[in-house]
């Protein structure tokens, strides 16, 4: 799967993967593909004679399909991006995709950002510290952390926001 999405590299899944998927996840293919934007439910009334008998009563699905097809239903509306390096392992692993709030565009409060720091997008742990700025920190600890002082913050090439994450689904290779 995550060769489908993949910013280096997207591709689409094989018919007979999406097949699958859709059935699993009980969600229309188009919707998969990303060809509607409303989530509707696989249309097993719709398939031949011959493949409806070979499926059991009601498709069946493992209990974790359900969870994760709950959260990404909440992501509806965010924007989504792939975590570029080890700065946030292991809340985000290297090549996860991860979900933020693009109309969340200051810092209102602690939390995970994606930010906008010298030139590059970064994701970080952000903290308010009254009257010395914001405080960037990495999940990982070999990471150390930085202090954007007020004065840089109000620079016009400071700190820009880009949103709040709110969900991460961390993809591991075997």
């Amino acid at each position: 799967m995550a060769r489908w999405i993949d910013a280096d590299h997207p591709g689409l899944p094989d018919p007979a993967s999406l097949a699958v998927l859709s059935l699993q996840l009980d969600v229309d293919t188009g919707w998969l593909l990303g060809l509607t934007s409303r989530r509707l439910p696989f249309a097993v009334d719709r398939l031949p004679l011959q493949l409806l008998q070979q499926l059991p009563s009601s498709p069946s699905r493992p209990a974790w399909f359900g969870a994760v097809a709950d959260k990404t239903a909440v992501a509806s509306g965010l924007a989504m991006a792939i975590m570029h390096g080890h700065d946030m392992a292991p809340r985000i692993l290297h090549g996860s995709p991860y979900f933020y709030d693009p109309t969340q565009n200051r810092i209102a409060c602690n939390g995970v950002y994606v930010l906008e720091y010298l030139g590059q997008t970064i994701v970080r742990h952000v903290e308010l510290q009254v009257g010395a700025g914001l405080l960037l920190r990495c999940e990982n600890t070999q990471y150390g952390d930085v202090l954007v002082d007020e004065a840089a913050l109000r620079a016009e090439d400071g700190v820009r926001v880009r949103g709040r994450v709110t969900l991460a689904i961390n993809v591991c290779d075997f």
